[in-house]
């Protein structure tokens, strides 16, 4: 297995930058596809390739039991949440049977899904998931009393990881052959996240960790199917325009809202490093490490 990556090394630091006020560890939130889901895709009624419970998913998981998490192992929350305190991240919503349940968060993250409703026909959306985040909060103040559910909202961590599937999509839907169109695509779903975020924020939440878009034109679903076996350009073009617009759009949000504090990873250069040194981290191919469709704790 190849040694942790900067994928997690510097989104973990991101993240204690976040909770450097936090005196203990704290729940974790978690929206987003499937480098979060660990189980909610389980029941649906979705395409195999947005479902992981079955072999050899899990192969080095223990008890070699395939959950739902779109990896061999743990996956990139599961890390997340070790770092923070946990022995492993929080209970798919799915899972969930009882109040006490949700007191070290809950994962609504589900494989396939995206920003945009249309995105992933069949999967648990990101304005469904942030719906069910809402049903969470009133569970947790009728289990604790309101004030005492607000404190812990406020001081949990909230992890965002979105917005490939909604450029794959939108990619395969259009080609994305015009620049005006491309950018009224990035600036739409860029104003979506945004509402999204804002939501939450109404919600209670304080403390963000965002993912930011990878070099979504080198999956390799992608590269086999280009005749020169070379990354989509304009797959990556998008990718950079998201995170730049994202950023900044962000950075604007947290100067209107009293107490938002976030970190915004930038996974397209971490994936950009990994895909061109990819002995660096202990790997001597990236077909795999790039799949998108595959959780890159796979190979940490």
């Amino acid at each position: 297995m190849a040694p942790p990556s900067s994928f997690f090394a510097i989104g973990i630091v991101s993240i204690l930058l976040v909770l450097t006020k936090a005196r203990a560890t704290v729940p974790i939130f978690v929206f987003g596809d499937s480098l979060a889901d660990n189980g909610n895709n389980n029941n649906l009624n979705v395409p195999l390739i947005d479902k992981s419970n079955f072999p050899y998913n899990g192969i080095d998981f223990p008890g070699r039991i395939a959950t739902g998490r779109f990896s061999n192992g743990f996956n990139s929350i599961d890390f997340i949440a070790k770092h923070l305190g946990f022995s492993i991240g929080p209970p798919s919503y799915a899972s969930i049977t009882k109040p006490n349940q949700m007191l070290r968060g809950v994962n609504f993250a589900s494989a396939g899904s995206g920003i945009q409703d249309y995105t992933g026909p069949g999967t648990i959306n990101m304005a469904t998931q942030i719906k069910n985040f809402e049903n969470v909060t009133q569970v947790l103040q009728q289990t604790l009393g309101q004030n005492q559910a607000e404190r812990k909202i406020a001081s949990s961590l909230f992890v965002i990881i979105t917005a490939n599937n909604d450029m794959f999509e939108y990619f395969y839907a259009t080609g994305a052959a015009n620049s005006t169109t491309n950018e009224q695509f990035i600036n739409n779903l860029v104003d979506r996240f945004i509402k999204h975020l804002t939501s939450l924020y109404n919600s209670g939440a304080r403390k963000f960790y965002i993912a930011g878009t990878a070099q979504v034109g080198c999956v390799p679903f992608l590269t086999s199917r280009n005749p020169a076996g070379t990354c989509i350009d304009i797959m990556n073009q998008l990718s950079m325009q998201y995170n730049t617009l994202a950023t900044l759009r962000i950075r604007q949000l947290s100067s209107q809202l009293p107490e938002m504090t976030y970190s915004y990873s930038d996974v397209y250069r971490i994936s950009s490093d990994i895909r061109e040194n990819p002995t660096k981290y202990g790997e001597e191919s990236t077909q795999m490490l790039l799949n998108l469709n595959m959780d890159l704790s796979s190979y940490v």
